[in-house]
Formats: structure tokens, C-alpha cells, sequence
């Protein structure tokens, strides 16, 4: 994990490099939104908790579209599940439920199984991972 916060490190710093450009431009929102999309699944993965939570917060401004909204959620639950499992898991399921089976994709169901990954083993036993870990299953 660390070689990958040094790699994201490396990048916030090209990118704060960049001029922005002048007039708003569609393909320079995209890039600066795919990097804080990188910093939430990495600092989320790191357990930093001030560097994912920023990032997470910057996401999930209000109007955020569903494609940036449900995966940072998850990030967000697996986060919390480190700390609170029961909240985090109950969290990631809810938000597996809104989504519609045809718009589950692999991507959807590793992010999905982020807060399984990073529970303390006895949460393990919980019904919301038994019922998680039963969804994700086989994805």
C-alpha cells in the first residue's frame, strides 16, 4: 500500500503542476475528478482517515452523479467498517441494494467487498457480512 501512496503522491503533485485551464473544460474535470477518485480508494485502502475523507467528501458533493455517488459510498462504508463494522457493513449493503442487478459491474462488486476486507475478523460473524459476503460471492 505504500508504494501506491507514493505513486499518488507523485501524481497530486504533476497535476497540481498542470495550469488549469482558463475556460471550465470538460476533459480537465474528468482528470481531476479521476484523481480524487484515486485518492478515495487508496487513502480508503490505507486507512487514512483525513486523506480519504477529504476525498470522499469532495466526491459526494450534493447533485453527485450515481457513477461517483455508490462507489464512494462504498468507499466510505469500508472506511467506517474498519472502526464501526456493523455501521459500515449495514452501510455497503444498503447501497448494493439501489443499485440495479444490469448495473453491477465486477468494478461495482470489488468496491462492494472492500468493507469485508477490512473488518476486524470477529465481525466476520455479523449478519451484515454473513449477508454481504453472500452477495458478493462468486462476482
Amino acid at each position: 500500500m505504500g508504494e501506491a501512496v507514493s505513486k499518488l503522491k507523485s501524481a497530486e503533485v504533476a497535476f497540481s503542476e498542470m495550469s488549469a485551464p482558463t475556460i471550465v473544460d470538460p476533459d480537465w474535470v474528468r482528470r481531476e475528478e479521476g484523481l480524487w477518485f484515486d485518492k478515495s480508494l487508496i487513502y480508503t485502502l490505507a486507512n487514512d482517515v483525513r486523506q480519504a475523507t477529504e476525498a470522499h467528501d469532495t466526491l459526494l458533493r450534493p447533485g453527485a452523479e450515481e457513477f461517483v455517488a455508490v462507489p464512494i459510498g462504498l468507499h466510505r462504508a469500508a472506511l467506517r467498517a474498519r472502526t464501526d463494522p456493523k455501521s459500515g457493513l449495514e452501510e455497503a449493503l444498503r447501497l448494493v441494494a439501489a443499485v440495479p442487478p444490469e448495473r453491477r459491474t465486477i468494478r461495482f462488486w470489488g468496491e462492494a467487498r472492500m468493507p469485508l476486507d477490512v473488518i476486524p475478523h470477529q465481525a466476520a460473524a455479523l449478519p451484515a457480512a454473513r449477508e454481504l459476503r453472500a452477495l458478493t460471492a462468486g462476482t
